[in-house]
């Protein structure tokens, strides 16, 4: 039995030897790639990206950042895909990662390198200018003489750069090639502008619109793109007034409708003419004509802000004083206020004179009547009448004996802009006033009763003399100073000059002559008995003064500029 037992175990022992050959190995882990080792893709809709290869055992994937998936992440030794799906990268910057794939102790690495998104961006200097809507932002300043600038600009789209003006009716603005003072071309290294020598006294201004596109469509790229207002600088201003056009009306249009009533204002930078029948608007820079407005008006005026007052012609104490008001002369004028108390009243209405702001402030309306030889003083405030004191409105004599002629041939107009019982001044035919005829006065307190006989100071004898004549005020406040401007002139060729005189009334106990302009500096005087004043304008520009002065029949307008020390 014991033999028995010791064969069978030196079978079994001999059995398992021959099993295990001497010839055979143990598997060694390894993984062979047979695609791709690194893939580049783009910022978004990155198709899947499929990673192949072999490996000889089991084996694990795993990304080194989530901002892929991949799948399967394990798998048996054999032929193998893993795929993996990359998601879209909305930062500006690249990015890159590793998908591992391991097989025991081997480790093979998959490099993913990925886009930075597209981020437009449109940068112009600035240091050389700021920019957003028309009308809107630091203009571009450039001097007078004629040169060359470079507007920088940098941007990774598509853009083009040219002059513009803005279409309200469209909404957007629109190339245009108007102004032949600046042209605009598209350089390496952003927006290149030549402008010619400025030879005006006004500043010359101009748009230049940069649109910005994305890819060959040209499709304007939202929220990008630049309205850029680029100023060229004028002359210096002289220290006296100084002639920088005189125009006859034949220069302007032969239709302009020369009359004794000529009327300046100013609005949406046109210099307008009225010459009843019409209002013309005028280039303040050279003159020339502009546009042409089908409004009749007996007198008109703007205030501070351009606002345009009209005033409507009552030939009778039957009718009622009606003013009118409009920010823009392409706007149907509103109804500002209609007086009917005219009871004593008799004869036209005429020069109608308006100082502050008649829509967002207070202003004062003032208007002559008739040969009653009254003024009104009508106080508004953000276009509402109100009355600043116990009478409605101010109303009063201009002289003593109440006798005269058409109410064209004086003016009236508030010292300050908010309240006319700070002061009203008279110019114009003052018979029976203490100090003769043709002289310029003052009412301190003007709010004494209808029919009254006024307390009236002397302002100035410049301009003595003449009767009848057309004498037109302006005042205008600036820099801290009050400049007051008139007109002489005669009717008949009782006189023959139509001077021009411009004072600094700041100090009303101290009045300082600026200056005095002669007829011969804007009139041609080979007919001196028609000659007569008509009308006078002061503007502000900058701290430039602008007067404007137009001749009644005589069909002249003239610019003259200073500036103020």
């Amino acid at each position: 039995m014991k033999k028995i037992f010791a064969l069978i175990a030196s079978v079994a022992v001999f059995a398992g030897l021959w099993s295990c050959t001497p010839d055979e190995k143990p598997v060694v882990p390894g993984i062979d790639l047979t695609g791709e080792a690194t893939f580049n893709v783009p910022a978004a809709d990155v198709p899947t990206i499929s990673i192949a290869f072999v490996s000889t055992v089991a084996w694990t994937a795993e990304a080194s950042d989530e901002w892929v998936t991949i799948a399967p992440k394990s798998g048996d030794a054999g032929e193998a895909t893993v795929k993996v799906n990359v998601d879209d990268n909305k930062l500006a910057d690249p990015r890159s990662l590793k998908v591992t794939i391991t097989a025991g102790e081997v480790v093979k690495e998959v490099t993913i390198n990925q886009e930075g998104a597209f981020v437009p961006y449109f940068d112009v200097d600035p240091s050389s200018c700021q920019f957003s809507g028309f009308g809107e932002g630091e203009p571009y300043s450039i001097e007078r003489e004629a040169d060359e600038y470079v507007i920088p600009v940098s941007s990774n789209l598509e853009w083009d750069a040219y002059l513009a003006i803005w279409d309200s009716e469209l909404g957007y603005a629109v190339e245009t090639d108007h102004n032949a003072w600046l042209t605009v071309a598209k350089a390496s290294n952003g927006i290149k502008i030549t402008v010619t020598d400025n030879e005006t006294y006004d500043a010359r201004v101009e748009y230049i619109y940069v649109a910005c596109h994305l890819g060959e469509d040209y499709d304007t790229y939202g929220g990008f793109g630049a309205c850029i207002l680029v100023s060229q600088a004028g002359l210096d201003a002289p220290t006296v007034p100084t002639l920088v056009w005189a125009k006859k009306f034949a220069d302007i249009n032969e239709n302009v409708a020369v009359s004794e009533y000529m009327r300046l204002a100013y609005s949406e930078g046109e210099i307008m003419l009225s010459d009843g029948s019409a209002i013309w608007g005028l280039d303040p820079a050279s003159g020339e004509l502009w546009d042409k407005f089908e409004i009749a008006t007996q007198s008109f005026d703007s205030d501070d802000e351009g606002n345009l007052i009209l005033m409507n012609d009552t030939a009778t104490g039957d009718g009622a004083i009606n003013f009118y008001w409009t920010p823009s002369i392409n706007q149907e004028p509103a109804l500002l206020h209609s007086f009917t108390e005219l009871d004593g009243y008799w004869g036209n209405c005429g020069n109608v004179r308006v100082r502050g702001d008649i829509a967002n402030g207070k202003s004062v309306v003032t208007a002559t009547i008739g040969s009653m030889r009254f003024y009104l003083a009508f106080a508004f405030d953000k276009g509402v009448y109100y009355n600043p004191t116990t009478l409605e409105p101010i109303r009063s004599s201009l002289n003593a004996t109440g006798d005269g002629w058409n109410p064209d041939y004086i003016a009236a107009i508030s010292v300050a802009p908010d309240d006319p019982t700070k002061g009203i001044i008279y110019r114009g035919y003052v018979t029976g006033q203490p100090d003769g005829a043709q002289m310029t006065y003052l009412r301190v307190d003007p709010s004494v009763p209808h029919w009254s006989s006024p307390e009236w100071a002397l302002v100035t004898e410049l301009g003595a003399g003449g009767n009848e004549c057309q004498n037109n005020i302006d005042i205008l406040d600036i820099d801290g100073k009050r400049i007051m401007a008139f007109t002489q002139g005669g009717w008949f060729g009782w006189i023959g000059n139509a001077n021009i005189y411009v004072l600094d009334i700041t100090n009303l106990n101290d009045i300082k002559v600026v200056a005095n302009i002669d007829t011969a500096e804007w009139i041609d005087m080979e007919n001196p008995q028609a000659v007569r004043g008509a009308d006078v304008l002061l503007r502000a520009n900058g701290s430039t003064v602008e007067l404007y002065a137009v001749r009644s029949n005589g069909a002249s307008v003239a610019k003259f500029i200073f500036g103020l020390e």
